[in-house]
């Protein structure tokens, strides 16, 4: 096994061999690299020194000898496997197998369990247990369906931390072992150093050897420690070609030396260090072999002398696919075994016609051309490694429970966070990347190269509020026109780059008349471009200030660069070849600081999606018992949010279905969602006392009954007031005409609801019954609405300012939050606002987009018990900042201290803190939470049938909106079932342990 202290010299070489000036970071980053391996790495196969091993040797010598000379040869063929489609050849494959004319298959295009079944059947039919291998650069998905797809190595390129691949390494290893497969043809260690490169692309690491090899190592030894023997390839360097050697024989056209020092290093750095297999490649190379116009896989100059002999590589030598044009267009099946046997392959690819190919080789061997010294010793070489790799064993995969075994949650949680170390900020004018500081009025997102929203498009949804755009690849200069005029109109246009190819001969499918549209749009107005594909396509939009380069496209990329564009995640990727002058190697943008909410999973914070699953069926269940039409469930935990769904549908008529983006009525969550927000940070700024009283701060008339209260107080509910006042009584029936009007009036301009407006002065007179409300002579607590009226007062006379216009001002819009405030309609289309009450008493409609709480209605539609809507990511966001000690979106909006004092309970006869509700101490009163629910946390509960629980010991925080009071408020089914208490019940069981 490669040793602890070998490894180190090696990182530190790598190193050391940057070109200058000598970077430190690099140093420490190897550095701590190398120690964490130091002190994780399982203990491996030692492949190579075989020899060393007693047992392996007499297994190798017992084996040999029992059989025959055709069986031998048989052991250097390695089958096409096809389990179905019109190349299947399942039947051969086992019957060559059995036969003993061959040693191995390599599984192509299939179902994992259709390969696992015929895994069992071939090394049962196995004389010697046969190889299993598969093409796996990125993963079982290379070649079998519904496995996870790891990123490509172009994506890994862009990554910093290394250790990252290495797991990869490890993840695709022990997938690649529960399968039964024993050999994966990976890492590519092709220095890719020519744009034009039709083959190898994208599947290598990038363009330089240092950042190859590196990675290439973490990959091979992830491999090789799961016991799954890794393939450096394609010897002796595919980087520098303009032909794929799949329909042709491409050329390497440069001298020795020059390989030397660039192509072979990579692969010398992996020789010197463990890995257990080469590749060669079908290349013409005539600086290695200049007597020879054929491919490297075919030369004994370079399969032997220069790689076995020169190198002093030991380990097994496989052949690229016999079946390529590289090779095939020019000798015959069979004929091209045995000459790819002669030139040192001990692994023959892709046989087309093993058979012939036996015969072939055993002529020579009987001729004398092949010496049995050596015949024999390469016999024995491929059955060492069959003893290392287990075969000396019978083999059997268990298909039960596979895929579940194989597409496990940390397997994707691994995925996601390669794709959040690869993206790349690659352009950034102005430094305005991440989109944080939002002051664009009107905000559009095209997605071009889909016929509907992409992923990314209903991720970025989640962080601001804009209008979508989708646009498919084939749209002609002209419809670009047409589009042109409606998005030269917003103040920043968001563009995703779909549909993208990995060919440079077709320009990654980026048109002309796509790159016009682009840049005359960026001519026009702000135009950030996220590009799902080869970043060799960068060099289209030099033009572009400000670039996202995401690499692939899948649900996770988008995802990931969702949260990149809005600063939900660091940014550390650099890209790994030089697209342009603009755009060369190394370029990116590190964001290092994390400044909102990201979009996740619940793997990421070490709880499992299946355990949370329950929940949908609790929100179902409300659903069918007609507790409510439709509902928003989101949990967040260390400023993640893992949970974020929504069920049934804003109406019970309608098959509508609900969407995030949905706004909520939050009914009293109001009071600390705007209300205590801004009184906090007027304790904060010291200009307000909780010590003071009401009518130190507001200017009441003599006999007003409030002057006295003091704030903390009426902050926890114990001020002695009532709860609340039917403001509304005195104003219907016969009196109707006299207090509203149909349309607005210059004396009744204060809208309550649709075509329903009341008198300018009624809000006055709502304050006069507060300042004269009767005031208990032994106050105890009593949950009052007229308790944040009062504060309300209060906050607009420190601020000078209506409490609508200062939290907004203060709080919604610096926080990112655009879909938080009171008044909705003034912003959002009623159908993106959930209904409440088919209100039948009191203003006669059904009340939608306008406040459902009558009182706040006629206060004008802001009061500070009532008024704001939401949905559930922006609540979610603002109770994030409370569990950050008071900062977010990178700025700091509160004082810990001011937090830590208004979210602790306050009250010696109430739950209560200042503004916040809490879990209920006494066992013997009901809580408004789950009874697991730690002390320390916070929240509040609305009418309108929603909740939010911040939990500062978990870093957690759980919401559920709903329209519980459609289209009846006397519904209380939401509380009789007990619905938001057994949601945050299943939360809390499923917290790590």
């Amino acid at each position: 096994m490669f040793c602890s202290f070998e490894r180190t010299r090696v990182l530190l070489l790598l190193v050391m061999k940057k070109r200058p000036p000598f970077n430190l970071n690099h140093l420490m980053m190897c550095l701590v690299l190398v120690v964490s391996h130091l002190f994780a790495r399982a203990q491996a196969p030692d492949f190579r020194n075989w020899r060393n091993d007693p047992a392996c040797v007499k297994w190798v010598d017992s084996v040999y000898n029992r059989l025959s000379p055709e069986e031998r040869i048989g052991q250097f063929f390695m089958l096409a496997a096809y389990t179905e489609g019109k190349d299947y050849n399942m039947d051969t494959v086992l019957t060559r197998i059995a036969q003993g004319k061959a040693g191995g298959v390599i599984f192509f295009k299939g179902q994992p369990d259709k390969e696992v079944e015929w895994t069992n059947k071939i090394q049962d039919s196995s004389k010697v247990q046969s190889f299993v291998a598969i093409d796996g650069e990125w993963g079982l998905a290379m070649r079998l369906d519904s496995t996870i797809s790891f990123p490509k190595q172009m994506t890994l390129g862009a990554i910093s931390d290394n250790k990252l691949i290495y797991d990869m390494g490890r993840e695709i290893g022990r997938e690649c072992k529960r399968m039964g497969i024993n050999i994966d043809f990976a890492p590519v260690v092709d220095v890719n150093n020519n744009p034009n490169n039709p083959v190898i692309n994208e599947r290598s690491f990038g363009e330089d050897k240092y950042k190859v090899s590196l990675k290439g190592l973490e990959y091979m030894y992830g491999l090789q420690d799961e016991g799954v023997l890794a393939c450096a390839k394609h010897f002796p360097g595919h980087g520098d070609v303009d032909k794929d050697s799949h329909l042709q024989l491409p050329s390497v056209m440069k001298s020795a030396g020059s390989i030397d020092s660039l192509e072979l290093y990579p692969f010398k750095i992996l020789f010197n260090n463990g890995v257990g297999s080469v590749m060669v490649a079908h290349l013409n190379v005539p600086a290695l072999d200049p007597d020879s116009a054929s491919a490297a896989s075919l030369s004994h100059k370079i399969a032997t002398t220069l790689l076995q002999d020169s190198l002093h590589f030991n380990g097994l030598v496989f052949s690229d696919a016999l079946n390529m044009k590289g090779v095939s267009a020019a000798h015959k099946p069979g004929t091209v075994d045995s000459m790819a046997f002669m030139a040192g392959n001990d692994i023959l690819v892709f046989s087309e016609d093993a058979s012939e190919g036996i015969n072939k080789i055993k002529s020579a061997a009987d001729s004398g051309v092949i010496a049995p010294a050596e015949l024999e010793r390469r016999v024995k070489k491929v059955l060492a490694f069959k003893y290392k790799l287990g075969l000396n064993k019978p083999q059997h995969t268990a298909p039960d429970n596979l895929m579940k075994d194989i597409n496990n949650s940390n397997a994707k949680l691994l995925r996601q966070k390669l794709f959040e170390q690869a993206i790349t900020i690659a352009a950034n004018q102005d430094n305005k990347l991440p989109l944080r500081n939002w002051n664009y009025k009107k905000v559009a997102s095209l997605s071009i190269g889909l016929s509907n929203a992409s992923t990314f498009q209903r991720s970025i949804n989640n962080f601001e509020e804009m209008d979508f755009y989708y646009e498919p690849l084939e749209k002609s200069e002209k419809a670009f026109n047409e589009l042109f005029e409606t998005l030269a109109t917003y103040d920043l246009v968001i563009i995703d780059l779909h549909g993208m190819s990995r060919q440079a001969i077709k320009d990654y499918n980026v048109t002309d008349a796509e790159r016009k549209f682009i840049e005359n749009l960026s001519g026009r107005t702000k135009v950030v471009l996220v590009v799902f594909g080869n970043a060799y396509s960068l060099h289209n939009f030099d033009f572009m200030p400000w670039v996202l380069e995401a690499y692939e496209d899948n649900e996770t990329s988008n995802l990931v660069a969702a949260n990149a564009l809005f600063g939900a995640e660091k940014i550390s990727g650099r890209l790994p070849v030089t697209a342009s002058k603009t755009f060369p190697a190394e370029t990116g943008t590190m964001v290092d600081t994390i400044y909102r909410l990201k979009l996740s999973s619940p793997e990421e914070v070490g709880m499992q999606t299946a355990e949370l699953k329950r929940m949908d069926i609790i929100c179902q269940k409300g659903i069918d018992a007609k507790a409510y039409p439709g509902c928003q469930l989101l949990v967040a935990k260390d400023g993640k949010v893992i949970w974020n769904k929504c069920y049934g549908s804003p109406y019970y008529e309608t098959t509508e279905k609900v969407k995030p983006s949905y706004l909520y009525d939050l009914a009293s969550i109001t009071k600390v969602a705007a209300t205590t927000m801004a009184v906090m940070k007027l304790y904060d700024q010291k200009k307000l006392s909780l010590d003071k009283t009401v009518g130190d701060y507001l200017n009441l008339p003599k006999d007003a009954t409030i002057k006295n209260l003091k704030l903390r107080d009426v902050l926890t509910h114990q001020a002695g007031l009532k709860a609340f006042f039917m403001f509304y009584k005195p104003t219907v029936g016969n009196n109707f005409d006299k207090y509203y009007r149909k349309v607005s009036e210059p004396n009744f301009s204060v809208q309550i609801a649709d075509s329903m407006f009341i008198r300018n002065d009624y809000p006055d007179t709502m304050w006069d019954i507060i300042v004269h409300s009767p005031i208990d002579a032994h106050p105890k607590y009593v949950y009052s609405d007229n308790d944040f009226y009062i504060m309300q007062k209060i906050v607009e006379q420190l601020t000078g300012k209506k409490l609508d216009d200062y939290v907004s001002q203060t709080f919604y819009q610096p926080m990112g939050l655009s879909r938080m405030g009171f008044k909705p309609l003034k912003h959002f289309r009623r159908e993106l606002i959930m209904p409440t009450e088919n209100d039948t008493i009191f203003r006669k409609q059904l009340v939608q987009g306008h406040v459902h709480d009558p009182g706040s209605a006629m206060y004008g539609e802001v009061a500070g018990h009532a008024g704001v809507f939401s949905n559930a990511f922006d609540l979610a966001a603002l109770f994030q900042m409370l569990l950050n000690n008071g900062t977010y979106n990178g700025k700091r909006f509160l004082d810990s201290s001011t937090i830590a004092l208004f979210t602790a309970r306050q009250s010696k006869i109430s739950r209560r803190g200042f503004g916040f509700d809490k879990p209920e101490p006494d066992v013997t009163k009901a809580s408004p939470c789950y009874d697991g629910t730690p002390a320390v946390s916070f929240g509040h509960t609305g009418f309108t049938g929603t909740c939010v629980w911040s939990d500062p010991k978990n870093n957690l925080t759980y919401i559920f909106l709903s329209n519980r009071v459609y289209p009846n408020a006397e519904n209380a089914l939401l509380v009789k079932m007990g619905i938001r208490t057994d949601l945050q019940e299943i939360i809390y069981k499923a917290l790590p342990k």
